[in-house]
């Protein structure tokens, strides 16, 4: 059978910014949030029941839902034309587990993002804004990572790109 689980989140943002020298700006922020977890097992169908015949009631005790707190912070540092950040998620590791002495732990999720913008004309005469931004993000969680690198050319108001995805 399936079973359906449900999410749910509520995770404001609070950012502060603030200016470092006249070109270059700081921006933090932190993002506490209350996360539920849920299950519905009416229509599963566990090992116990197709012993016993399939269609008896299962012995399994499992809980219906979980509420948790759920931590996050961030920086960034940019100009009008470079930019460089990081951002942590679960910094307090929280215990998303449905069943009963089986912590599950998430781990903490660390990435790192920056880029920079470069005018293909003068700007005093680069009335279109023409450029290319060249990007990336790396993200890492547990033993998983992946890098992420590409590039936006804008010319006139036709704006493409491509990305490599690691």
């Amino acid at each position: 059978g399936t079973g359906v689980l449900s999410t749910y989140y509520i995770q404001p943002t609070f950012a502060y910014q603030t200016s470092l020298s006249r070109k270059a700006t700081l921006r933090l922020d932190f993002q506490p949030g209350l996360i539920k977890k849920s299950i519905n097992t009416d229509h599963s169908i566990f090992g116990d029941q197709i012993v016993r015949g399939g269609n008896v009631a299962t012995i399994e005790t499992l809980p219906q839902s979980r509420m948790y707190f759920d931590a996050g912070a961030g920086a960034l540092v940019y100009t009008s034309n470079y930019w460089v950040g990081t951002s942590f998620y679960h910094l307090n590791m929280p215990n998303e587990s449905l069943t009963y002495g089986a912590p599950s732990k998430l781990p903490v999720k660390f990435c790192v993002q920056g880029g920079a913008k470069f005018h293909l004309e003068d700007r005093k005469t680069n009335y279109n804004n023409n450029n290319i931004t060249l990007a990336f993000n790396y993200k890492a969680q547990a033993k998983y990572d992946q890098f992420d690198i590409g590039f936006y050319l804008k010319e006139h108001i036709l704006n493409i790109g491509l990305w490599y995805r690691g």
